[in-house]
């Protein structure tokens, strides 16, 4: 039960995302070690465009709720 809410919550967080955000978010799950500012440049953005961009896509909250995913179904 838990899951499937977390799940649900996930999916309205990732519908809401511009094409821009999801870029974004990929560009930092598949480099999750890379710095900010080098994925930045990576992007031919500044490292503050890529913050605000990530802020306004709630990806804090994202992850947080996809850790607690991963949590619950194990």
């Amino acid at each position: 039960m838990l899951a499937r809410a977390l799940a649900m919550t996930l999916s309205r967080i990732e519908a809401g995302w511009t094409s821009r955000q999801l870029d974004y978010v990929l560009a930092v799950y598949t480099s999750p070690e890379q710095p900010k500012d080098k994925l930045a440049a990576s992007l031919g953005v500044s490292r503050n465009t890529v913050f605000k961009t990530l802020r306004s896509a709630h990806h804090r909250e994202y992850r947080a709720l996809l850790d607690a995913l991963r949590t619950a179904i194990r």
